[in-house]
């Protein structure tokens, strides 16, 4: 298998939008302490085919492990079209539109800090970006284990990426979005345990990580409300939402079930 570019699949952010995610990020550091372990990890892989739709894949493969919501390909591919419109994505941009969609905490980490390893020990998957040599990609999709990589030598032709990682009995994995191509005996997940610390140092990881978690009722206490006033809307629509969102809903805030009918 060959490795190519797609060309902007993940659009980096400006100058002044990276202001802004460091500042975001170093405004979370307090906020990650207090998360509970993850009561998910709902793996799946989902499949982006030959699409620039990196970003919005391994995005929805990081909601549905943190929250437990899950998609369909298609489903996926719908929300590539609206908020990239057939174009790569900005990670940051389009992490916080998802999330606030579908009602959901979003916010940029620092990969080589203890809130990281914190996170990663308390079951949270992460969104991250990818920059490194084809030839080791095909290698990682070849074996499903990552223990040596190598520096891009020309950044002209890195092979650029956004992906999920989790770490989970005490190894930590990437999850790729090219699920189709187990069918062919190709790995979708990839141990990188052992080149981890290497990964980051090098730059194959980049520094900055997106985080999309259920909202804490403690610090966002107006949770239940905007759940009661989502679900009397579709009630009054006459809509139905599928069973697994709505128990999913109800557990991230707290409600009954019980649909208020003014």
């Amino acid at each position: 298998m060959e490795i190519k570019n797609i060309q902007d699949a993940v659009i980096q952010p400006s100058p002044l939008a990276w202001h802004g995610i460091s500042y975001m990020a170093a405004l979370y550091k307090s906020y990650i302490p207090k998360l509970p372990d993850n009561m998910f990890q709902k793996v799946m892989e989902y499949d982006q085919h030959k699409d620039p739709s990196c970003v919005v894949f391994a995005t929805g493969a990081m909601i549905s492990y943190n929250t437990g919501l899950t998609f369909t390909n298609w489903e996926l591919r719908e929300l590539w079209q609206e908020h990239q419109g057939y174009r790569g994505g900005d990670p940051f941009k389009t992490g916080r539109e998802l999330g606030q969609r579908f009602i959901l905490n979003s916010f940029p980490i620092y990969i080589d800090t203890p809130e990281f390893t914190m996170v990663t020990a308390k079951k949270w998957a992460v969104g991250v970006e990818i920059w490194c040599n084809p030839v080791f990609f095909k290698q990682w999709l070849e074996t499903g284990i990552i223990t040596e990589v190598q520096p891009v030598h020309s950044w002209k032709r890195v092979f650029r990426h956004y992906m999920l990682l989790y770490k989970k009995d005490g190894r930590i994995y990437i999850q790729n979005s090219w699920a189709g191509l187990k069918e062919q005996g190709y790995y979708n997940v990839y141990d990188i345990t052992t080149i981890f610390e290497e990964m980051v140092k090098i730059g194959i990881i980049c520094p900055y990580g997106m985080l999309i978690l259920p909202y804490s009722q403690d610090i966002h206490p107006w949770m239940k409300i905007a759940m009661k006033d989502y679900t009397r809307a579709i009630k009054q629509a006459g809509m139905s939402v599928g069973e697994d969102v709505w128990q999913t809903f109800k557990k991230l805030a707290g409600i009954d079930g019980k649909v208020d009918p003014r």
